[in-house]
Formats: structure tokens, sequence, C-alpha cells
């Protein structure tokens, strides 16, 4: 058995992303006359949408003697008194709650509540807050409180701390096709006491769509193989690789093309995220140049293909869109009138980041590298 590496080497040293509760569905809710009764109606809307606006702006406190404003931001939510007079407590001993929770289960793990500084309520205390995973509770009764009363001028600031996001990477490839592999090697660099952490490869079709999902454990500074076999035909797309919990000192992703029936090696080129890219584009009996574009965005690309002969005129250009998370693969014949036997240039730009492998089909079948120039800025 053969191993090729195909050249996808991404040496990947980002910091981790961090969530928020920005742009996430959050419903808010008031527990009365105990922690685990819903009081409906207090409440408007009940969930709401975090951006920049008040979320809840009107929530009554039981027995309608006053109102208070609830505005979400990336990781505080902000009581505010909005009544224009006191607000009168509940008096009952643990009655009176406010409870916000994740309506979709799609923020990540609350893993810290704290006070934020600006709170100026007398008497309120970390005591009064409980949360899990999932959700945030506060308890306003006079005896946690301290108080019967809630004044114009007071506030409550709680700070919300989330687990990191997992790191996401996204990168075109190629999944050989009958009786062939393509493997993910992923490499953790981290601290060797930390736990390991979870590798999650998916290869994508040039639609967007999952075909493959391959999952393991990766310890620090170890390394793991997750194999593709795309099936019975040669499938372009792109794979997307996620470490969780993040990696502070980056990841290694290599791919390795292997060739298990002694048939001529796959191997395609895989440049890093570009703005603009070059490559050679060959046609004759032997060999035909091919490219695929990949786009690891959530909006669709606009980009075009011009073809250059060596002595430096051009043969035309022609447009062409790449769907969110998706990939266009074509022969560069199909976009230019070229010659039986040519020599040239292709370029590629697209309005935004995007990947492309290029790569020669031979008259066998098989394919050869074709070694793409990436510009991160357009020319």
């Amino acid at each position: 058995m053969r191993r090729v590496l195909v050249p996808v080497i991404l040496v990947l040293a980002h910091a981790p992303a961090y969530a928020s509760f920005t742009g996430q569905s959050v419903r808010a809710e008031v527990l009365f006359p105990n922690a685990s009764t819903v009081s409906p109606g207090l409440f408007t809307p009940e969930v709401a949408t975090v951006g920049p606006d008040v979320e809840f702006a009107q929530v009554e406190s039981p027995g309608g003697n006053g109102l208070i404003a609830v505005d979400f931001s990336e990781n505080n939510i902000l009581l505010t008194n909005i009544n224009g007079d006191r607000v009168v407590l509940p008096a009952c001993g643990g009655c009176f709650f406010f409870r916000f929770s994740d309506e979709n289960e799609t923020i990540p793990d609350i893993t810290g509540v704290t006070i934020n500084g600006e709170t100026n309520m007398p008497g309120f205390d970390a005591s009064q807050i409980s949360f899990d995973a999932n959700s945030i509770r506060i308890d306003f009764s006079q005896e946690a409180v301290g108080d019967a009363i809630w004044r114009t001028s007071e506030i409550v600031s709680i700070d919300v701390m989330f687990a990191p996001e997992p790191q996401v990477y996204d990168f075109p490839t190629i999944v050989a096709g009958a009786g062939n592999r393509t493997d993910v090697y992923a490499t953790a660099f981290c601290d060797p006491a930390d736990p390991p952490r979870t590798i999650e490869a998916t290869f994508l079709s040039q639609s967007g769509e999952v075909v493959e999902t391959k999952e393991d454990e990766v310890i620090c500074n170890g390394t793991i193989v997750l194999p593709f076999t795309g099936g019975n035909d040669l499938v372009f797309g792109h794979n997307r690789v996620q470490i969780d919990p993040p990696v502070q000192d980056g990841i290694l992703i290599e791919v390795m093309a292997l060739d298990l029936e002694g048939a001529a090696p796959l191997g395609v080129n895989v440049s890093a995220p570009c703005s603009g890219a070059s490559f050679t584009v060959l046609r004759n009996e032997a060999l035909n140049a091919a490219t695929a574009v990949s786009n690891p965005g959530a909006s669709p690309l606009n980009c075009s293909i011009e073809t250059w002969a060596a002595d430096g005129t051009s043969l035309g250009q022609t447009a062409f869109e790449v769907a969110a998370s998706g990939q266009n693969q074509f022969f560069v014949s199909e976009t230019a009138a070229l010659p039986e036997v040519f020599t040239g240039r292709g370029d590629v730009t697209c309005n935004g980041p995007f990947f492309l492998i290029s790569f020669f089909q031979t008259s066998l079948g098989g394919l050869t590298t074709n070694p793409v120039n990436c510009r991160t800025d357009p020319e």
C-alpha cells in the first residue's frame, strides 16, 4: 500500500472563540409563588433574540406593582426598575424568581455567573443566583434581597461565562474512489496535563451536504487519523474539522490519499484561504487541467476565472457562483476556448475568501498534482 501526502498542511494557531448571548434566543420567566411554578404572562415577550435593543422591556412583578426591564448583551444580563417609582418585592421567603434559559439549546454551556460591579441594589449577593448549563435563576424575594422595595436608581448586573466554542476549520479536499481512502490526520497542541480533546471530521459534498462524519479523541500533543472512503466514486468537496474543547496552541491538519490498488497515486494541491489564486493550465493528449473552488463561508461567493496564453493573451473570463459551504469543480477547457494542445495560466478571483484545488486529469483517468499560487489580497 502506497501513501501519498496530499499537500494540505494547515498549522492553525488561533485563540479559541468564546460564546455569547448575541444572536441567540432566550426565554424569560417569572417563578411565583415558589421556585418551580411559572407565573405566565409577566414577561413581554417570553422569548426574544438577543441584539442591540432591550429584549424584555416590560416585566411585571407579581401583583402588577412595578415594571422591570431586562437587557441582554454579549455576556451580561442587566435588570433595571423602569417603573418611575419603587417596585414592591414579595415577602414570601423564596417565592419570587426570574429564570432565563436557552430556548433552542444552541448556546454553549454556562460555566459561571458573577455579580457585575455596576450592581447597586443593597443586600444583593451571590447567594441569590443559581445556574446550570442552560439556565440562570435569580431570587428577588424580600428575604433574599434584604429589603421590601426595588428603588428606581437600583440596578442588578450579572456577568455570564460560557464554555469556549469548539474550533472549526474548513478546507477543500478529495475523497478517493473505489478501493482507495483519504485520511485526515489531526494533531492537537496543548498542555499534556490537559484532558483529551474530541476531534470530529466531516466530509461535505460540493453542495454542502454531509457525506461522512468521523469522531475520535486525541490526547494533547498526540495525533489521530480519521479515514474517509468515499464509496465507489471520486468525490470532490471539503472537510470540516472541529476540536472541542479548543486548544490554545492550535491544531495541525494533514491529509493523505492512500492508494490501495496499486494504481497511480491520487494527489491534489490545496491552498490556504485565498482572495485570488493562479495555477498552470495544460491541455494535451495526456493531461487536462481542472480546478475546484470551495467556499468555506456562510454566504454565496461570486467568482470568475480568466485564462491566459503563454504569451500573455487573455482567452476570456467566465463568472460563476459558489454556494455557501459548497464547491464548483470544472475543467478549465469548459470556461475558455482552448486549443487541443495548450500551455498557459488560470487566475481565479472571488468576492470573499475561498480555497482552490488544482489538478490534472490524465488520459487514464488518474489525477496529478498542480501547485497553486494563493494570494491573500486581490491584485
